[in-house]
């Protein structure tokens, strides 16, 4: 149910036609701007009419009126998505900590897509209690979405909790895991003729963070590091 609603809202704020409502309505609050503003400065020099003038005044107030009625209703749709976000979020992972297992996979990779779909960086922020239960989860059912959360990984003072995520993962499944971290950590080590693109730094220092963690986490996982490094 809140999953439904959450995709409901977001569709809503998505749509063509809202967006296009959104855009038309603050391009007429700044054309009434205009000739107001225009109107204005004619009276001030004593060419304009105090008449039209007010007729421009009350125009433009009913444009702003009529913008700040759109933007409340976008900000209550935000709102309503995210807070079923929220509790999609919550029963997907308290699914995936506690239930039956029959929907793992599809459970995960939805939880994943809620994690990440509103933000451009993919470091949303998360409450307490949904942190606690998607630390509950058992790491092995996080390795169908491993290889899109490792390509999201930042420094650890932009992306703590989406970072402590693949280093659990990563803990428990050095065989699994290791190779994507590696391949982020050492994306500079490459020729001048071999490297095409520079590698995002923000994702390289916290790739080398990880596997720095994972170093000091016990001599077992530090030998498995040093080999497969």
């Amino acid at each position: 149910l809140f999953d439904a609603l959450c995709r409901d809202a977001l569709n809503r704020l998505r749509s063509p036609d809202f967006k296009t409502k959104i855009r038309s309505m603050q391009a007429n609050v700044l054309a009434h701007e205009q000739t107001y503003t225009q109107h204005k400065h004619l009276v001030q020099q004593g060419k304009g009419d105090e008449k039209v003038l007010k007729h421009y005044h009350r125009k433009f107030g009913a444009a702003q009126r009529e913008n700040q009625t759109i933007l409340m209703e976008r900000d209550s749709i935000t709102g309503e998505y995210s807070r079923n976000r929220d509790e999609a979020m919550r029963h997907f992972a308290c699914y995936l900590a506690y239930g039956n297992g029959k929907h793992d996979v599809e459970g995960m990779f939805r939880l994943y897509r809620l994690w990440m779909e509103d933000t451009s960086d993919g470091i949303n922020h998360i409450a307490d209690n949904i942190r606690d239960a998607m630390l509950a989860i058992p790491t092995y059912k996080y390795l169908v979405i491993f290889p899109q959360l490792v390509v999201r990984v930042k420094q650890a003072k932009t992306g703590h909790f989406h970072n402590t995520i693949i280093a659990r993962i990563a803990a428990d499944h050095p065989f699994h895991t290791l190779w994507h971290i590696l391949a982020m950590a050492n994306a500079d080590r490459f020729s001048s003729q071999e490297q095409k693109l520079l590698p995002d730094q923000m994702k390289l220092q916290g790739s080398r963070d990880i596997v720095e963690e994972l170093r000091g986490k016990s001599p077992h996982l530090e030998g498995i590091v040093n080999h497969m490094e």
